[in-house]
């Protein structure tokens, strides 16, 4: 399916009913990849760290759209429309930061690249500050300037000269601190994302939700630091959402991806406006979780939140009733530590804590293994911001003989 009829058919994944594919991950990450990683580690602008998109005038596709210059993924750009370069995109952050120095990483092609940038700062999303019009080279890594230290909570950017084709950006990069501690707005209630209904709601910690007016899409999830990670089913396609809300509470941006969330499997961005709520979400149901573990054989525990741990019990008590005398698994996997035994002590620690919480609950545990894995049997490469999030979790397991029973 070429690009444009695929992004048509990918709005949010329930415009209709046609089933795509997600492409083949790669064997392994090209260095390149990794070392634009190193980069996004501290960058302000990613939707991992809580940014989110406010507005943009245009996009060449939903594929390309202003999500991916903040997704952390150096592959992955937005991209204008052709022969029209010159476009407006405005991104906020989590909290009012201290910002010294912004840049971007720009696609090195003369068909797809930007050469000029104006950026313009603002600490309450209306009047805008230009503190730069930088110039870009067409070479492959971050280019960086310094700006006098701007406390700001909005960013705007115009690209002002592109390349033969089309403006493009692969990521938007902001050096500073926070000025204040960053907060994650509500994302339940009800919402209109890429023009169709959806809505969220929240039960002892846990998300569930949907997306779509006719066939829609289920969501199941909770949240994790400065952003909502997802799991998602609708029919037999499964896959890992992973959304931000903007400070005021008005905005929705999010990322979709079939099966494993890397970047050769995007699905979808989602661009979401707060409406009144004139259809509730429903309260929490097994579908997610159940077709999860037909197809995978295994569910992340998205809700189970350490300070609000019932919903994760109630999930785990579920699949061991499933299983009838079968056995099940607990594994942690863990990432975002800076060494494998830093993250398996991690995972080892989390471990403790659902075992002693399960024991706690009156839940036979003679069935549960438990394992801490850390950064050992990865889903996928994880080499980005986001894939941390998603991947650093705690995951039930069960025998590929017992998938039929859910």
């Amino acid at each position: 399916m070429k690009k444009p009829a695929r992004a048509a058919a990918l709005l949010l994944l329930v415009a209709c009913g046609e089933k795509e594919q997600p492409a083949q991950p790669p064997r392994g990450a090209p260095v390149a990849v990794v070392v634009a990683d190193v980069a996004e580690r501290t960058n302000l602008f990613n939707i991992a760290h809580g940014a989110t998109v406010i507005s943009r005038t245009a996009e060449l596709t939903l594929d390309h759209s202003a999500i991916r210059a903040i997704d952390g993924d150096p592959e992955s750009p937005w991209t204008s429309p052709s022969a029209d370069p010159v476009q407006t995109l405005i991104f906020a952050l989590p909290a009012p930061a201290r910002i010294d120095r912004l840049g971007a990483r720009i696609p090195p092609f003369g068909q797809m690249s930007t050469r000029q940038i104006k950026f313009e700062t603002s600490t309450d999303g209306r009047s805008f500050t230009t503190v730069a019009t930088h110039s870009f080279q067409r070479k492959l890594e971050e280019q960086f300037f310094s700006i006098p230290p701007t406390v700001a909570q909005y960013v705007r950017v115009t690209t002002l000269v592109g390349g033969t084709a089309h403006a493009a950006i692969s990521s938007l990069h902001a050096r500073g601190s926070f000025t204040s501690t960053p907060v994650l707005q509500p994302v339940t209630g009800c919402w209109s994302v890429n023009g169709f209904p959806a809505a969220f709601a929240e039960q002892n910690g846990r998300l569930s939700g949907s997306a779509g007016a006719t066939n829609p899409v289920q969501l199941d999830g909770g949240r994790e630091g400065l952003a909502y990670r997802f799991t998602w089913a609708r029919g037999s396609e499964w896959g890992h959402a992973l959304a931000t809300v903007s400070p005021d509470g008005s905005k929705l941006t999010g990322i979709q991806w079939h099966e494993e969330g890397i970047a050769y499997n995007f699905g979808a961005s989602w661009f979401g406006d707060r409406q009144l709520c004139l259809r509730p979400a429903g309260s929490p149901n097994s579908v997610v979780m159940k077709t999860w573990l037909r197809r995978a054989g295994r569910y992340p525990l998205y809700a189970f939140d350490d300070m609000n741990r019932a919903a994760g019990v109630e999930i785990i008590g579920e699949v061991l009733r499933g299983l009838r005398n079968q056995r099940m698994k607990i594994v942690a996997h863990e990432f975002r530590e800076a060494t494998p035994e830093q993250n398996r002590r991690r995972a080892a620690a989390r471990l403790d804590v659902v075992r002693d919480t399960l024991v706690r609950g009156g839940l036979d545990v003679s069935r549960i293994d438990f394992e801490a894995l850390g950064t050992d049997r990865p889903h996928a490469g994880v080499i980005t911001q986001s894939m941390r999030l998603l991947y650093s979790v705690l995951e039930i397991e069960i025998p590929q003989a017992a998938r039929s029973n859910f």
